[in-house]
């Protein structure tokens, strides 16, 4: 009444097990089968074929399942209901060998398996498979990276290989800042493969096959690395650092553009700005910026710039050196690098007001004065006033109220909350981003470190921000 067969008892990992269920009976009732011994189905179907037994109307079927097995196992047994009484299926042993020729691999390549604190590492995760395969839809998971701060991330573009196998390449760029061993997790990969079987129940009779597609994911191991506590300096691989302006001298009315500038391969993450103060001129200082390039030879290489825009000059200019201490991985040692003084020279300088010649300078009377002076009344001034600052009262409380409704809101908040609550408005505002960093870092990088008030004061106005525009979204 019930028969039970693997189409191979043996299988290569990665491939795929089919298992059919073959009955005859008058009235059959067939379990949906959704998993064997814990491995999803893929792919089921079958064919139906109507027979005269005896006088009696029979059916047969022929119930096919598609898995991919993980391991060598004994397959579960399923009961069948067949005109009234249950029937069992045979459990039957299924063996998973290791395949000679794997269609596919996950790998993590390492440029060390040791490095030292706060040095800029890469790891290339590889994903390759055979074009036989015939994958589409590929999503690649990115590992967790507990004790690492990412850099940058890269994708090189996708490639065939001679061996006619198709090769996904991501570059992560890392470096730690704690010593110890560090884990990079698993990567999980998800794809949409062609599965070519004939599984069709209108056609019992043929053998025509067709393709389908399903889901099927890829695992690959998890791995670590050693970081020695050997740095003596926040900052660590190779830098270069250089002044340069834009003019060579200025006149006293002009504004020049100083650019330091920091070249090389390392944790340009962590780099704190400059600061620039000149007695004899007004010196504006701008936030400093990261960018990557990639040389001929494909070697990485960051640049660092931060930019000063200095004016009204009241003599020659005077730019002091610039200098960076850092501790370079391949010489074990501290090592300094600097810019050269920079002189630029000032023609009609701005004199002081202290030295101006001339007479007295005309004053303009404010309107209130004028006022005054035309006969108002005082007091009908101080009224004006007093409803001005009356109405400025009003409205710092409430902006008040509002504050401090959403801190009451916002003092049970714990990090991970938050975090939730900040990452579905991720590249939407800078500080809802640096808030984001600051979350990250604290609850997957380095988790002792307590925040400041200005940070808590930072989390709390990010959060009063993004809770604004989702009651302006609700209630426009």
């Amino acid at each position: 009444m019930v028969q039970t067969t693997l189409k191979s008892d043996s299988v290569f990992e990665g491939e795929s097990a089919t298992l059919t269920i073959r009955v005859k009976g008058e009235k059959v009732v067939l379990p949906k089968i959704n998993s064997i011994n814990g491995n999803e189905v893929v792919e089921r179907g079958g064919k139906i074929r109507s027979l005269v037994e005896e006088g009696k109307e029979v059916k047969e079927y022929e119930y096919t399942i598609i898995f991919f097995p993980k391991e060598s196992t004994t397959l579960e047994t399923f009961h069948i209901l067949i005109n009234g009484e249950t029937y069992t299926t045979e459990p039957l042993k299924l063996n998973v060998v290791p395949h000679p020729k794997p269609p596919y691999s996950i790998e993590y390549h390492l440029e060390k398996s040791t490095v030292v604190q706060n040095e800029l590492f890469k790891m290339t995760m590889k994903f390759c498979y055979d074009e036989g395969l015939g994958l589409s839809d590929i999503k690649i998971e990115h590992p967790s990276f507990e004790g690492l701060w990412v850099q940058s991330i890269e994708y090189r573009p996708t490639s065939i290989s001679s061996a006619n196998q198709v090769v996904y390449e991501i570059e992560y760029y890392l470096y730690a800042t704690k010593p110890g061993e560090v884990k990079i997790g698993a990567t999980t990969i998800s794809a949409n493969q062609l599965l070519r079987e004939d599984l069709s129940q209108t056609q019992p009779t043929t053998n025509n096959s067709y393709s389908r597609t399903y889901k099927r994911t890829f695992s690959s191991k998890a791995t670590s690395l050693q970081v020695l506590d050997v740095s003596k300096s926040p900052y660590v691989g190779t830098f270069s650092l250089n002044a340069l302006s834009d003019k060579k001298q200025l006149d006293g009315n002009e504004t020049m553009l100083l650019a330091v500038q920091i070249k090389g391969y390392g944790n340009f993450d962590d780099l704190k700005p400059f600061s620039l103060s000149l007695p004899n001129a007004t010196v504006i200082a701008q936030e400093p910026s990261v960018r990557s390039s990639r040389r001929v030879n494909d070697l990485k290489e960051w640049e660092w710039i931060q930019r000063f825009s200095i004016g009204n000059a009241k003599s020659d200019i005077v730019i002091p050196r610039f200098e960076l201490r850092y501790f370079d991985p391949a010489t074990k040692r501290l090592e300094l690098t600097s810019s050269q003084e920079i002189i630029i020279p000032v023609e009609h300088p701005i004199l002081d007001e202290s030295i101006k010649g001339g007479g007295h300078e005309a004053r303009v009377l404010p309107w209130y004065e004028i006022e005054i002076f035309e006969g108002l009344s005082m007091h009908y001034l101080l009224f004006i006033l007093g409803c001005i600052v009356g109405l400025i009262a009003y409205n710092y409380t409430q902006k008040i109220y509002r504050m401090w409704a959403y801190y009451r809101l916002f003092m049970p908040l714990s990090y991970e909350e938050l975090l939730r609550c900040f990452l579905p408005y991720k590249h939407q505002n800078n500080k809802i981003d640096k808030s984001i960093v600051l979350l990250e870092k604290r609850l997957y990088i380095d988790k002792t470190t307590a925040l400041t008030l200005r940070d808590k004061y930072d989390l709390f106005m990010t959060y009063q921000m993004i809770r604004s525009q989702f009651l302006k979204s609700i209630h426009p």
